[in-house]
């Protein structure tokens, strides 16, 4: 093609140098090379086709996006060599400029657009959190293509496109048009409080500062100019509008501000009916999301991002108990801290006070979201039946039932990291705990009998073997997480890999001592495992290592604790 051109160009510069130019020669010329144009058309369409695609190519196909930008830089050269020459002869061939760089930058401008303007999937009519769920996917959507931009990028584009820094540009700029078109659309006022929030995080650890990006926005100007945030604010103050709109939560609010200035005792009794109406949002909450999850547990492809959303919902929660504390330090200042030091009992002093009550119930809601997601995990691996194989004939000779675990825990992760980091380290510890109680209950369920002791042997090194594999896949996925709940697997495999009966009482009372949570029950199932025990021997040497129960005596909490509470 760029000889069809260079052809074309050169004879047509002759022509034009000719002091009696001839129209005929030049429709001649023009009517031979009239399909040069057609797939210089056609090349360009292809060209923008693969630059549009630029984060989903980066990842499979990077030399197509380079030949794409050599083809885009050799055109820009050629078109600096046709301005040159332009200022000598006075003549520029058909097409030039092509200006296919700046072209290049407007389709990726576009995709961006169209990726920002994609991640709505609701309308206000078919779901009033809306706009809650478009920001978080918006969110995650940006950190996600920035972190691409950021490590895939920049070895494929031109050094002097600076091309992290540009496509962020493009980024904000989307985003900034994305933004004012909604408020444009008349937000009402809850979304606006919403919008004001998610604006307020973007220059935070949860966009723009991740850990991955730390891009700093100020080179950036403002995402919102501020004729709109003060329009939105003063959206927010209209009596009427709060009065429709909002619940009383954002009246309550809209007071303190008022209340602030009339004085510290009317702060007081404004905090705590808001506190009261929290509280009263909170129960409601969790109804609401229960109902959310008993929908999806009749039919777990509705809604289709339920794992999102469910992220979202704990974020939120944690973000709530974290904004009553910032609400108590500003406007309460020493009030409770003062009653604290009052009170006798310093644990009176924190129960009294509803803000510390709110955050601990906001916790509880953000863990309950969690406990929610690890069903989702959980259910997935029942479906795929490595759970009720564990302990089985099936699993002691070929299941690679561990794999599957360890698959699907990897496919979550992605998800995961989505989690703020609270929440995160709190879904994989409960994550590892209910893995562990799969397993010492199906151990202690002796749905496998051995017949000989080759067949424990085997068995008991299968365990250990998968134990470190769990282990070394949650340490992955945390270094900080603790993941010496797994220890007692290879403990109870010990337990069966011992050849001596005759040694099994000492085993036995170590495992006791460093597991003083088993029941008497689980200890006798426990010994029962080996096969080589009968009923009435296990029990007598259970009773001997645990003694009679004493009810007075509490247990301490642990493993078994949990495997006892679960049935």
């Amino acid at each position: 093609l760029t000889d069809l051109e260079m052809s074309r160009d050169d004879l047509l510069l002759a022509l034009h140098k000719q002091p009696n130019q001839s129209p005929t020669e030049k429709n001649t010329l023009s009517h031979y090379f009239s399909e040069v144009e057609d797939l210089t058309k056609d090349l360009g369409k292809q060209l923008w086709v693969i630059i549009q695609r630029t984060l989903m190519s980066v990842r499979r196909e990077p030399t197509l996006i380079c030949t794409a930008l050599r083809i885009i830089e050799r055109e820009e050269r050629m078109d600096l060599a046709w301005s040159k020459k332009y200022d000598q002869t006075g003549f520029m061939p058909p097409g030039r400029p092509k200006h296919w760089r700046d072209k290049c930058f407007e389709v990726l401008q576009q995709s961006i657009a169209a990726r920002i303007e994609g991640s709505q999937l609701e309308t206000r009519d078919q779901n009033k959190m809306w706009l809650v769920r478009h920001l978080e996917i918006t969110r995650q959507l940006m950190i996600d293509d920035l972190k691409v931009v950021k490590t895939l990028l920049p070895p494929v584009f031109p050094r002097d496109y600076d091309v992290v820094k540009r496509y962020t540009k493009m980024y904000h700029r989307a985003l900034a048009a994305h933004l004012e078109e909604m408020i444009h659309h008349e937000l009402e006022g809850n979304e606006i409080v919403s919008l004001l929030q998610w604006v307020g995080t973007y220059d935070s650890p949860e966009l723009m500062r991740h850990p991955e990006l730390n891009i700093d926005v100020k080179e950036l100007g403002p995402l919102l100019e501020s004729n709109l945030i003060t329009y939105l604010r003063n959206q927010l103050d209209m009596p009427g509008l709060v009065a429709q709109h909002a619940p009383h939560s954002w009246s309550h609010l809209a007071c303190l501000q008022v209340a602030n200035i009339i004085g510290q005792d009317l702060v007081k009794k404004v905090l705590e009916l808001f506190a009261e109406e929290l509280k009263r949002f909170a129960q409601e909450y969790r109804v609401e999301l229960q109902a959310f999850d008993e929908r999806h547990q009749a039919d777990r492809h509705i809604p289709q991002y339920f794992v999102h959303y469910m992220i979202a919902n704990a974020n939120n929660c944690l973000a709530f108990g974290e904004y009553m504390k910032e609400l108590r330090k500003r406007y309460v200042k020493n009030e409770y801290e003062d009653e604290a030091e009052v009170d006798e009992d310093g644990e009176e002093g924190i129960r009294r006070d509803p803000f510390q009550q709110l955050t601990d119930r906001f916790l509880v809601l953000a863990k309950y979201c969690c406990d929610v997601i690890l069903e989702e995990v959980f259910r997935d691996l029942q479906e795929n039946k490595c759970l009720n194989e564990l302990f089985t004939r099936a699993w002691m000779s070929h299941s690679n039932g561990v794999e599957t675990i360890i698959a699907t825990w990897d496919d979550y992760h992605k998800d995961f990291l989505h989690l703020k980091p609270t929440m995160f380290e709190i879904l994989l510890s409960r994550g590892q705990d209910r893995i562990v109680v799969e397993y010492v209950k199906a151990l202690l369920s002796r749905k496998l009998s051995f017949k000989n002791y080759e067949e424990r042997k085997i068995s008991a090194e299968k365990i250990c073997a998968e134990a470190e594999q769990m282990k070394l896949q949650f340490q992955e996925m945390s270094p900080k997480l603790d993941v010496s709940k797994f220890d007692v697997l290879p403990a109870m495999a010990e337990g069966l890999k011992l050849k001596d009966s005759s040694m099994l009482s000492l085993e036995i009372m170590g495992f006791a001592q460093k597991y003083p949570d088993i029941r008497m029950e689980q200890l006798v199932n426990f010994i029962l495992c080996r096969g080589d025990i009968s009923r009435s021997d296990a029990r007598q040497l259970a009773l001997d290592t645990l003694g009679e129960d004493d009810p007075n005596v509490t247990k301490p909490k642990g493993i078994f604790t949990e495997i006892a509470m679960s049935g």
